[in-house]
């Protein structure tokens, strides 16, 4: 799939065959389709896949007289789309469904945001089961006085689980809140896992897909903390950044989708530049210091490697000005690193991309 941004007003999305470059305009043959949204995704069995899509309304860029909502479709006949998502009322001011859209190993299962604006903003996740053919929200939508979720979803690398975040009745955007956990085969039965919490910031889930890592701040510490639940046998919730020093805080956060790892960057007194920490859940007390001084404006974001246990970032010359260099990170050895980039480039990186892991 390749996205056009100067083939028309808002962009065209084209299903591409690699074999001969036979291109086919996404959606074109389907009736009441105005625009094709950036999110999609492929299923990982067959050729099928996810987009968003704009129904009705007028043409792009979007004035909110239709509605957003999830399309399914093939790439051998990519011009013709069905609808598999919500109708929503219109005008929607912009609202509907289809938004980080993600799926499970098998293919079954595609989750998707449904983000609301009227009456009132509000914000869930849905599943949709493409073997029943079947779409419903998980845990369940927000009433009255609740925003429900934010931050995004994340999805056990098994695909059995998902977690969130669901803002409590009261707060705003930024809490009070608590992580929610589930299953796509069973959305109505998800519950919460964690306390009530003054601010978070999203979940993740560890490798061994029942760890849920969180960041989130309290009363007793009002400085954003990393807790780690067991969404199996929900407890007590556990630190699991190594204790801060007066005056310093998190910045940045990364955990490893295949290999017990998370890595975590401080700051102190809201310095530019951040020191870098890797610990195991086979040893959550040892935590490896293996950058200091680092800098990064954020421009590109940066990845860890599947086990965990390589950073990859930009590193440029000063913040915010230079050319980007892709560089690795070792997260065992301190200051071990080499960049992938030309010593003699002119041209910094742009884009990166861990390959995923089987």
């Amino acid at each position: 799939m390749v996205f056009d941004p100067y083939a028309g007003v808002g962009g065209v999305p084209y299903m591409v065959r690699v074999s001969d470059g036979l291109q086919t305009r996404i959606g074109s043959a389907t009736p009441n389709l105005v625009q094709i949204g950036r999110d999609y995704v492929f299923s990982p069995v067959n050729d099928d896949f996810y987009v968003q899509g704009q129904v009705g309304g007028s043409p792009p860029p979007m004035s909110g007289s239709g509605f957003l909502t999830l399309f399914r479709g093939n790439s051998a006949s990519a011009a013709t789309l069905t609808q598999v998502g919500a109708t929503y009322p219109t005008p929607s001011l912009g609202g509907g469904s289809g938004l980080e859209i993600a799926i499970t190993a098998e293919g079954r299962f595609v989750f998707h945001r449904e983000l609301l604006y009227s009456p009132s903003v509000t914000s869930s996740v849905l599943v949709y089961d493409s073997l029943l053919n079947f779409e419903a929200p998980v845990y369940r939508r927000p009433v009255t006085g609740e925003i429900g979720m934010w931050n995004g979803f994340s999805l056990s690398k098994d695909g059995a689980r998902v977690c969130f975040l669901f803002r409590e009745p009261g707060g705003g955007s930024s809490g009070p809140a608590r992580i929610v956990s589930g299953s796509p085969l069973f959305p109505s039965v998800a519950a919460p896992v964690t306390p009530i919490f003054d601010y978070g910031n999203g979940c993740r889930y560890s490798a061994d897909n029942h760890t849920i890592l969180y960041w989130a701040s309290t009363a007793a510490e009002p400085r954003p903390q990393i807790y780690a639940v067991d969404d199996s046998a929900p407890g007590t919730p556990v630190v699991a950044n190594r204790p801060l020093v007066s005056g310093e805080e998190l910045d940045n956060w990364w955990v490893a989708r295949d290999g017990q790892r998370q890595v975590f960057g401080t700051r102190l007194n809201f310095a530019p530049t951040w020191n870098l920490y890797s610990v195991s859940a086979a040893s959550p007390a040892t935590f490896i210091p293996f950058a200091a001084g680092l800098f990064d404006d954020g421009s590109l974001a940066s990845q860890l490697s599947g086990g965990g246990y390589v950073l990859a970032y930009s590193k440029r010359p000063s913040p915010s000005n230079g050319l980007r260099r892709l560089t690795m990170l070792s997260t065992q050895s301190a200051n071990y690193l080499f960049s992938l980039t030309r010593a003699d480039s002119a041209t910094g990186v742009i884009q990166f991309q861990w390959a995923p892991t089987q």
